[in-house]
This record gives C-alpha cells, sequence and structure tokens, in this order.
C-alpha cells in the first residue's frame, strides 16, 4: 500500500495499537489514564528503558550464536574441507601454497564471523603442555 506510510510505520502503528488493547487487558486502563503524575510516567519510561538495555545487551551476546552466522560458517569451512581434500591430489607448491592461503582465508573470516566458537575450537583443539 504506497500511501505515503512506509511498511515498517504502519507495522509500528499496528504494533502500538495491539500494544494498547493488551495493556487495556492486563491493567484495565490505557496510557491516558489520569492517575499518573510526571514522576511517575519518567519513572515508568526509566524502567522500560532499564529492560530494554537487557533486551539490547543479551541481543548482542547471543548474535554470534544465531542461525545464519553458523550456516554461513558452516559453509566456509565445507569449502575449506573440499579445497584441503584437493590439495594433495595433483597440485604443484605454488597451487598447494595458493589453496593454503585461501583456506586461511576462509579460517580466518570464520573466526571474525562467529569469534565465540572458532575461539573454542581453538582451545579444544590446542596441544596440550606436558
Amino acid at each position: 500500500m504506497d500511501n505515503g506510510i512506509s511498511e515498517a510505520t504502519q507495522r509500528i502503528m499496528n504494533d502500538l495499537a495491539v500494544s494498547d488493547e493488551k495493556g487495556y487487558k492486563e491493567y484495565g486502563t490505557t496510557i491516558d489514564r489520569i492517575d499518573y503524575d510526571h514522576a511517575s510516567w519518567l519513572k515508568e519510561a526509566y524502567d522500560e528503558c532499564l529492560d530494554m538495555s537487557k533486551y539490547l545487551r543479551r541481543a548482542l551476546d547471543t548474535h554470534e550464536d544465531s542461525i545464519p552466522v553458523r550456516q554461513v560458517s558452516d559453509f566456509l569451512l565445507e569449502i575449506n574441507a573440499s579445497i584441503q581434500a584437493s590439495m594433495g591430489i595433483g597440485s604443484d607448491a605454488e597451487e598447494k601454497a595458493r589453496n593454503k592461503r585461501i583456506c586461511d582465508q576462509i579460517i580466518s573470516k570464520c573466526e571474525e564471523i562467529d569469534p565465540k566458537r572458532f575461539k573454542r575450537l581453538a582451545q579444544t583443539q590446542a596441544p596440550s603442555v606436558a
């Protein structure tokens, strides 16, 4: 619908209406309530901001474990494994060196896009010091 209002804005407007309905069902009033003074509204907004900051922090802390990131790094690792598997078959030294550089770049990119996972992998694969 091209009425000068973006789809995102329309979804936000719908979300606001749904939120009003939910609030009315839960609390029996709307935001038009008159029992809150200015300080109460500020405290309510502050508490909501605190909750939002917790949600944002949690999202930031867990974004590396998201399915798309894992799928991308898995795909890159499959490419890496294919290149490594083919390196010994009729490859000359120059081709092996080029393939090794490509593999190193793939692993580096995996570490960049999924650092927690690859840090854990490096720790589990590190040689033990006796």
